[in-house]
């Protein structure tokens, strides 16, 4: 079976933290025995004739922040995220908590059930 250019998920890979991270980058290489570098063949392995062939590309796997609230990674989550939030409100970016889009009022709801220290530190 030839996967289409517009692609299909046919695996997925799980991964476990052994330590924080912000981002790592994954790249799985192809097998030797592929004659394009940009085809990886995936062998089910279990099912007779289920070889897939296709492009595998680098993946980037985030941790997210321990206390998304705290805005500012001071490991508190306090006045100064508040600002943070209040100057960005309505707009996107990094105060967009729950990743609604914007900075709103969900965003200061879990900023402020989010108030004080961060979980360890």
């Amino acid at each position: 079976m030839q996967v289409p250019l517009t692609g299909v998920q046919v695996t997925t890979f799980r991964f476990k933290a052994r330590v924080p991270f912000a981002s790592s980058t994954v790249s799985i290489a192809p097998t030797l025995t592929v004659t394009n570098p940009a085809d990886t063949i995936v062998y089910d392995g279990t099912v007779p004739g289920l070889d897939v062939t296709g492009t595998l590309t680098s993946a980037v796997v985030v941790q997210p922040p321990v206390c998304p609230a705290d805005l500012n990674a001071s490991g508190t989550v306090d006045s100064n995220d508040l600002a943070i939030l209040l100057n960005a409100w309505g707009q996107p970016g990094s105060a967009d908590i729950n990743g609604s889009g914007a900075a709103d009022a969900g965003d200061l709801a879990i900023l402020l059930s989010a108030w004080g220290a961060c979980p360890g530190s």
